[in-house]
């Protein structure tokens, strides 16, 4: 939800500066529906669709889970020269060791899901405490392993909405501001002109 927002506050600005959406297309990004595949293979995970199912012998929630992060690698690099794709990297790359430390979900301690107001999300999964609608377990700090990358920040009021997010959501955010910024209302391409193409073709 955070990078939603992020997502949301950097379009306003954009726009406020004078920027167009359709020069994002003089971006060139690649295999974009790669991210969009990524996240339609979280929604079974979100929702809490897929609990302790197996496949083959493997959970069905880590194929899953590992299947989205692949696509999302493959997008990162293949998308690697534009502004901010890096900083989005580092912010994955943070968020997936975090969750790889603590068996493949984001960490968020009891004491963040009741400054989020949020306790009637909390279901439990076999053994294990998960938020409805998020990539969530829920841990104590002394049980979190890699604490500090887990969801330990909470927008403040007066934010309307309260959401938990990572260090490396505020790295993935910043590189989106950037992206978003760069492409919406930074220099465009220029067109080459017709003479300078003949001109090459002698």
């Amino acid at each position: 939800m955070i990078l939603v927002i992020a997502v949301a506050v950097s379009l306003a600005i954009a726009v406020a500066r004078g920027g167009r959406l359709v020069r994002l297309a003089d971006l060139g990004i690649e295999r974009a529906w790669l991210v969009l595949a990524a996240v339609v293979l979280q929604y079974p995970l979100v929702y809490i669709h897929v609990g302790e199912q197996r496949v083959l012998g493997l959970p069905a929630a880590g194929l899953l889970m590992a299947g989205s992060w692949a696509l999302l690698g493959v997008a990162l690099w293949v998308n690697r020269r534009l502004p901010g794709i890096a900083l989005i990297g580092v912010g994955t790359m943070l968020n997936l060791l975090v969750m790889s430390a603590n068996g493949g979900w984001m960490p968020i301690t009891p004491e963040a899901v009741a400054r989020l107001n949020a306790a009637s999300k909390v279901v439990m999964v076999g053994a294990t405490a998960r938020m409805w609608g998020a990539k969530n377990i829920v841990l104590s700090r002394a049980d979190t392993r890699l604490w500090w990358l887990s969801d330990v920040f909470v927008l403040p009021p007066p934010f309307p909405m309260r959401v938990a997010f990572s260090v490396g959501d505020v790295l993935i955010a910043a590189g989106l501001f950037w992206l978003l910024q760069r492409g919406m209302v930074g220099p465009r391409q220029p067109a080459a002109r017709p003479d300078s193409v003949a001109g090459q073709q002698c």
